[in-house]
């Protein structure tokens, strides 16, 4: 091989490193079909302009903090500046808010990695491996703090996410032969699983069950959300139930915790036992009402029930959300009297239903006080 040769394989060989570093590579997640209910608070429009309606050139955003009934709450405006060229990508942002940390890259979208081969991308110290175009591997080797974490997705016949395990190992540094540390060679010990998830998915491919288990030294904490549907596949409950076990290392047979014998601990350290929501819908199939309704437990001292967000959704002709009115309720074991707060929000669309005016209420003796404004002053290509 000649020394041409040579130099032109190392510098293909660096060309295709440095791109890899610059991919952007989306690890996979499981749906939330609750999520796209909170939409109708429209918050991507309003935050981000890139999710406007069409042809976006300049957007003001001016949030301002009114005068609140509740009299700790300092008058307060804050001005957000965007500009956006015709590809509707943002080119300049300036805010007034001195804790605003965002950027210009945190709103437009970046272009993420896609393949249909097996294909392995190495970025730092972080290995992905993909099958069929499916991220089945990511392994992360931290040769400096000694660990290598290796996460492991796995897919149904449909390609969707069913599994992940997150399994972790600890190495120690050896020494030569005077004593020293040898940062290059480490001992690393057998992988433990460290984070359980599965999901279960129904007949019409709705997702029924989630499961999540976070491993602990002796501890074991469990997350499970289930999903009810109505005829017309829309989501009528869903229910999140927290628990925690104690860890027998004696009666753990292989590496889901679904199949392990765990003892509960009862929980009286104000953890939230359960979360359960409930949707109704028009004959549009839009969604008019939704009440969530959590358990908190403060053990033998009392026990709080909340109805936060009993929420009722009134449309306009648009099919844009007009007004949004919630109610919490919070109810003590130890009293007799609630606590309730009532807020109210009305919004305003432009010819494009683009979100040009938020108002925020607080309701009190059935009287409404503005809280918050938002105004977007938009200008279009």
């Amino acid at each position: 091989m000649t020394l041409k040769i040579k130099y032109l394989l190392i510098i293909i060989l660096l060309c295709n490193y440095s791109n890899s570093q610059n991919l952007v590579i989306e690890t996979p997640t499981f749906e939330s079909p609750e999520n796209k209910y909170f939409k109708i608070y429209e918050e991507d429009k309003i935050y981000n302009p890139i999710y406007l309606n069409g042809n976006v050139k300049t957007v003001e955003r001016k949030y301002e903090q009114h005068s609140s009934i509740y009299g700790n709450i300092a008058k307060d405006t804050k001005i957000y500046m965007y500009k956006l060229n015709d590809s509707k990508q943002i080119i300049s942002y300036v805010s007034s808010n001195e804790y605003d940390d965002k950027t210009i890259e945190s709103f437009n979208i970046k272009n993420e990695f896609t393949t249909k081969k097996d294909t392995i991308i190495n970025q730092d110290i972080t290995e992905y491996t993909f099958k069929k175009g499916l991220l089945t591997l990511e392994k992360e080797t931290d040769r400096f703090h000694g660990s290598i974490d290796s996460i492991v997705y796995n897919y149904n016949h449909y390609n969707k996410l069913i599994e992940i395990k997150h399994y972790q190992s600890y190495g120690i540094h050896k020494t030569d032969e005077n004593g020293n540390v040898d940062e290059n060679n480490i001992v690393f010990d057998e992988f433990e699983i460290k984070v359980f998830e599965k999901v279960t998915y129904n007949d019409s491919n709705n997702l029924i069950e989630k499961n999540k288990y976070i491993i602990g030294y002796d501890i074991i904490e469990h997350y499970r959300t289930s999903y009810l549907y109505n005829d017309v596949n829309q989501l009528k409950t869903d229910e999140k139930v927290f628990k925690k076990y104690h860890r027998d290392y004696n009666n753990e047979q292989g590496d889901n915790p679904i199949n392990w014998y765990l003892k509960e601990i009862n929980l009286t350290d104000y953890n939230p036992l359960s979360w359960k929501t409930t949707y109704e819908y028009d004959n549009k199939n839009r969604i008019i009402k939704y009440v969530e309704t959590f358990v908190q437990d403060y053990g033998k001292k009392e026990q709080f029930v909340w109805e936060n967000g009993n929420c009722t959704i009134d449309y306009d002709d648009k099919l844009h959300v007009r007004t949004i009115n919630t109610i919490t309720t919070k109810k003590s074991s130890s009293t007799s009297e609630p606590k309730i707060r009532e807020l109210n929000y009305e919004y305003f669309f432009d010819d494009l239903n683009n979100p040009v005016k938020i108002l925020n209420y607080i309701v009190q003796f059935n009287e409404k006080i503005l809280d918050k404004s938002t105004i977007l002053n938009i200008t279009y290509f």
